[in-house]
């Protein structure tokens, strides 16, 4: 199919892979099978299409057939993700221009959750189950979720796997575009394993720690919900998740938020889950929490656990050293068979979230919060307006894994 076909379209090739040709960037590719997103040179755009929609057996560029190929048309030992996410490499692309349209569209379907994480960046919208939507709202959201043709919409929460309406919203985005499932893992089943199966979508998986009572400290269990039971550490959880959906054959990412409890430990954490197979772990830095900034200074290391602040180099928090050390790992351990993508939160208006009775929002940049993307039409934003209201170009960084605040890509 030439690129002009694409334009405007958001195409689920024969391969399964998603692709579309954004009239600024360029090419975008999303991988159902390593939940990645790529973007393609100009160069190669015709010539790779052809070979994901199959009018072709093969491709010659090594890189592009081992970034796309991997599950459908190369192992995954032969697998190669380059940093950042650019093919066949950054240098090829020169200066990278702001996306047109949202490359990721993140849908807060529900704000019910088993866990009470700490540092919950969405407390404004957690435990409100009045804002649930109906089977038909669902519908309806999903629909203007899909209106801006987004290469990869994620249905996050709370936890999507808590609320009745999750088989709903994968229905109206099934072969419209890449879909990726949030979840604790604390309450997933083996039948809603086998319905992201069907539906080919991808689960993150959240993970902090391979030690279970630093991931309890940071994601301890929320017990407030009537009826609801104890089902053991949160920790064992999320692995037994994890490798539920491996067994499965589901396409696995592990997200894993780094504090000073943490950071030391990112490095054991990332050799058991490449020893499990996942291929894909983002590390986020903590995020600013309106409601628990006391607990967020604390978290981020920039004071003690009573409160006192640290002095000189100290007060930068342990990121800085620990990343350098993660990338240094995935170099010398992992190499590019694993993604490794460091989300630094410096440029909070940066991601887009549709609230469970589907208004589009955005984290403020001038204080901690949400804020609206298009006060006039909160339901249906204006292209033009996400234009205004997101940086476009920390959106395309963020999610084609230009890491930014550290001088350093993952």
């Amino acid at each position: 199919m030439p690129t002009e076909a694409l334009n405007n379209n958001c195409v689920r090739t024969k391969s399964g892979v998603i692709v579309y040709h954004d009239s600024s960037l360029g090419t975008v590719c999303f991988s159902p099978f390593t939940g990645l997103i790529f973007g393609l040179h100009s160069s190669l755009e015709r010539q790779v299409f052809q070979w994901l929609n199959h009018d072709i057996a093969s491709i010659e560029n090594e890189i592009c057939r081992n970034s796309l190929g991997p599950g459908w048309a190369t192992p995954y030992e032969a697998a190669f993700y380059p940093s950042p996410q650019l093919l066949p490499n950054a240098e090829s692309w020169g200066n990278l221009n702001a996306p047109g349209r949202p490359l990721l569209v993140n849908w807060f379907i529900t704000g019910r959750c088993p866990l009470a994480c700490v540092y919950c960046y969405a407390e404004d919208l957690m435990r409100n189950e009045q804002d649930e939507p109906s089977a038909n709202r669902v519908g309806e959201i999903g629909q203007q979720i899909l209106k801006f043709q987004p290469a990869v919409v994620v249905i996050t929460g709370g936890d999507p796997v808590f609320t009745p309406r999750l088989e709903d919203a994968l229905r109206v985005l099934h072969g419209k575009t890449g879909i990726i499932v949030d979840t604790s893992g604390y309450t997933l089943r083996d039948d809603q394993i086998a319905m992201f199966k069907q539906f080919g979508a991808t689960v993150r998986v959240s993970l902090d720690s391979h030690i279970p009572r630093i991931h309890e400290a940071q994601r301890p269990l929320y017990d407030k919900y009537p009826g609801f039971q104890r089902r053991g550490s949160t920790q064992a959880a999320a692995l037994d998740a994890l490798c539920r959906c491996i067994g499965a054959g589901v396409t696995v990412c592990v997200q894993t938020v780094a504090t000073k409890k943490n950071s030391n430990d990112l490095i054991r954490l990332g050799d058991v889950l490449f020893q499990l197979r996942v291929r894909n772990w983002r590390i986020f830095k903590v995020a600013p929490s309106k409601a628990r900034l006391d607990g967020y200074r604390r978290l981020v290391g920039s004071h003690s656990d009573d409160g006192r602040a640290y002095s000189g180099k100290r007060s930068r928090g342990p990121y800085a050293h620990a990343f350098e050390r993660l990338l240094q790992a995935k170099s010398q351990s992992w190499g590019s068979q694993m993604a490794v993508q460091v989300i630094h939160n410096e440029t909070p208006n940066s991601v887009i979230l549709v609230s469970p009775d589907g208004k589009f929002m955005t984290e403020s940049n001038v204080g901690a919060g949400k804020v609206l993307i298009d006060k006039k039409y909160p339901f249906s934003p204006e292209l033009a307006q996400i234009r205004t209201s997101i940086d476009m170009s920390a959106h395309a960084n963020r999610y084609l894994n230009i890491a930014y605040g550290t001088g350093a890509t993952t």
